[in-house]
């Protein structure tokens, strides 16, 4: 199997979003548009319960009932990356929360620190 190197002129990303205790308190990280290209959820330490990342793509006042733009699940006691090649566009802004279940009315926080973080542009 031969390996092709490929140099990149510009990055993919520009700023990288950390948020070391996500939790069903809404975030408004970005008040303008962006493009997401990869989210890594760390949910180690809720051996448990799952950990859902919602992802509202609002410029302010999100809330819990904001409407989820995307969602993305970490299991029990895991640590998963989502990378997007083309990324995820937001065109107002971004803003996002945790919470243990799936449905959109869960505000259910995790019970530990959920890490999530965004490469962005």
């Amino acid at each position: 199997m031969a390996i092709t190197v490929t140099t990149l002129s510009d990055p993919i990303g520009s700023k990288v979003l950390i948020d070391t205790d996500a939790d069903a308190t809404v975030e408004q990280a970005l008040a303008s548009g962006a493009t997401i290209y990869q989210i890594q959820i760390n949910n180690r330490d809720n051996t448990n319960s799952i950990a859902v990342l919602k992802i509202a793509d609002v410029a302010s006042n999100a809330s819990t009932s904001s409407t989820i733009a995307h969602r993305f699940t970490c299991p029990a006691g895991d640590k998963v990356s989502y990378i997007f090649n083309t990324g995820i566009v937001l065109s107002a802004g971004l803003a996002f929360w945790c919470t243990t279940g799936r449905t959109a009315t869960d505000t259910n926080s995790p019970t530990e620190d959920v890490e999530v973080r965004f490469l962005t542009s």
